[in-house]
């Protein structure tokens, strides 16, 4: 198996667009970074860093790639739009940040609770002051288990008594009422949407009442599993950013509050998201010992629905290592452990785990073990309710999409017709899942690329790169 590609961000910028389809071209030609290289008269490594938005390209490099790439001159017209007009000011070049050990204190688990609130606090505030700290940590693969060993010790956690302004039970609700928002915002536009605007809440809202207030032993439990959970959503706009580095970190130290607040069933939902980072990033094995301890958690937290979607990410991990009989089982323990009846008693952060939810899963799993008829069934189920989950819908058209191009029966006229569908939104969402989908539908049309629907699918893709660009 090669080395999987770093996730881009076309969203993030003009050059990052300009670096993302550098890299889509290069790849429908079965390139190297080497080979390209060769032809432009740069080196490969140059290549990498434009496609990563590392380094911004001349413009001569932009047609020299333009030519050697046959793309009748995107990435010129790309540069163009994403390039300063000629009067604007040069910012002044960023430092470089200082070093301290946040970014590896916040992989490990804090045995004090103070000592976890310290780690947290400073990550916020680390991302305020420099901004790029925790963003250049690259995620560590085996940096999940020392924090699930420490969840099943179960060891309690004891609230020391603090001095400070009185924290009440409105402080903790407008915690728990700001977590939804801040969840809504990612749903509907992506994990890089609202995330500067929650560090920001986080360090000046949060921290305060963490560092500062006084509070009552329950309302101390009660204020960090808000915090938790804010974190939680955090590490999923994260995720969503692919900024898996940052999104394992605000894992980690989500799942310690939320078991310093004793709130198993959150904790289980937390499992639930570390489950799935692993199996995006191809862990199936941690990405299988995280979901089941969450479905155990769930259970005992009293939150089936919880339970359920950790037996999703089970079947999502059957799902990568190709086991598609473990993968049913898993889908029927996540069937028969979410309890409808009971959804509106469970937390309001796992109510989005609906059997529509629960399908949605079902499809991924498909996708993975190449059963393409079953996401032709169930696609259009999603997407047909996802009313108030833009980037859902979005990521199973394009899912939908590209199973028309795989296995037998292909459509590619149909294929196009829904990317079609989903490309006038694509400059609004700031999800690097959405945008890869959307490039790996582009990538499967390759074959197709004479058809008149193809044609048309680039133009109209050019065209809203381009003009989001400017």
């Amino acid at each position: 198996m090669g080395r999987l590609l770093r996730e881009l961000t076309p969203f993030a910028s003009g050059f990052h667009r300009l670096g993302a389809e550098l890299r889509h071209r290069r790849l429908s030609r079965e390139l190297s970074q080497e080979q390209l290289g060769d032809l432009i008269h740069h080196s490969g490594a140059l290549v990498s860093k434009v496609e990563k938005a590392e380094r911004r390209p001349g413009l001569e490099f932009c047609r020299l790639a333009d030519e050697a790439l046959g793309t009748d001159g995107v990435l010129t017209r790309l540069w163009h739009a994403a390039a300063p007009p000629p009067d604007a000011a040069t910012p002044p070049p960023k430092t470089a940040p200082a070093v301290d050990d946040i970014a590896e204190a916040s992989l490990r688990w804090a045995e004090d609770v103070s000592d976890a609130v310290e780690v947290i606090c400073r990550m916020w505030r680390s991302e305020m002051d420099r901004r790029t700290l925790l963003a250049s940590s690259a995620w560590a693969s085996t940096a999940f288990i020392t924090p699930l060993h420490a969840w099943l010790a179960d060891k309690p956690d004891v609230l020391a008594g603090r001095a400070g302004r009185l924290i009440g039970q409105a402080e903790v609700d407008t915690l728990w009422t700001m977590s939804v928002s801040f969840a809504d915002a990612d749903n509907q536009l992506g994990g890089g949407y609202a995330r500067p605007t929650l560090i920001y809440y986080l360090d000046t809202v949060v921290r305060p009442l963490l560092v500062h207030g006084d509070y009552t032993e329950r309302i101390g439990r009660e204020a960090l599993a808000a915090t938790a959970r804010l974190c939680d959503v955090c590490g999923g706009m994260s995720f969503d950013s692919a900024d898996h580095g940052s999104a394992q970190r605000y894992y980690i130290q989500a799942l310690r509050l939320a078991h310093a607040s004793g709130n198993r069933a959150l904790a289980a939902k937390i499992l639930s998201d570390m489950a799935k980072q692993a199996q995006h990033l191809g862990n199936a094995d941690q990405a299988l010992q995280l979901a089941t301890a969450g479905y155990d958690a769930g259970l005992r937290g009293g939150s089936p629905t919880t339970a359920a979607r950790c037996a999703a990410m089970q079947g999502r991990a059957h799902a990568l290592r190709g086991d598609s009989a473990a993968a049913a089982r898993s889908r029927l323990l996540a069937e028969k452990t979410l309890d409808v009846e009971a959804s509106e008693t469970e937390p309001v952060w796992i109510r989005f785990f609906t059997p529509v939810e629960l399908t949605n899963e079902a499809m991924y799993m498909a996708a993975d073990l190449g059963q393409y008829r079953e996401v032709r069934h169930v696609a259009p189920i999603i997407m047909k309710n996802s009313d108030g989950m833009q980037r859902r819908r979005m990521r199973s058209t394009a899912t939908l999409a590209h199973g028309y191009l795989s296995g037998k029966d292909t459509d590619v006229d149909h294929a196009c017709e829904l990317l079609t569908s989903i490309l006038p939104g694509l400059p609004s969402m700031r999800s690097a899942s959405v945008h890869n989908r959307v490039n790996d539908v582009r990538r499967g049309l390759i074959p197709y690329r004479d058809r008149p629907s193809v044609r048309h699918v680039e133009s109209l893709y050019e065209h809203t790169l381009t003009t989001a660009a400017v």
